[in-house]
């Protein structure tokens, strides 16, 4: 379980649903399906769940959040759709719907929605220019501008 296993779970999802997403996307919809389940889950800060879940942390880049392990496991398909059929886990069931609303929205809207985040609008500056870079906890995600 965690952020890995959820990266393969929603290629699964996108690929049943024959719906394509490239590396920008996964990581839009991982940042999206955390922030979903602790908006749910006011007990998040003692549910065993999500911090399992949350094993990888996001970082703030220029696009929003990522989790660099994750994007640079996918990040030769460019701006392309991944081609990989993912691994379907019935752990995260929970999240498809949620997972396939976001993936049919538009990647830049889900990009501008992120960037509105306090801890992404605090260090923007520093974030567009690459002088730095910070982790996201969980109070991070469920705090949104």
């Amino acid at each position: 379980m965690g952020m890995h296993e959820l990266a393969k779970h929603i290629l699964a999802v996108a690929n049943e649903n024959e719906l394509g997403v490239t590396n920008l996307q996964l990581q839009k919809v991982m940042y999206f399906v955390v922030r979903s389940y602790l908006v749910n889950h006011e007990d998040f800060r003692s549910d065993p769940f999500i911090h399992e879940l949350y094993n990888d942390k996001f970082e703030t880049w220029p696009y929003g959040p990522v989790v660099p392990d994750i994007y640079y496991l996918y990040n030769s398909y460019g701006s392309l759709e991944i081609f990989n059929e993912g691994s379907y886990d019935d752990e995260y069931k929970i999240f498809d719907s949620v997972i396939i609303n976001f993936l049919k929205m538009d990647v830049f809207k889900l990009v501008r929605a992120t960037q509105t985040q306090p801890l992404w609008q605090e260090h923007r500056h520093e974030i567009l220019n690459h002088i730095n870079t910070y982790e996201y906890g969980l109070e991070d995600i469920i705090e949104h501008g």
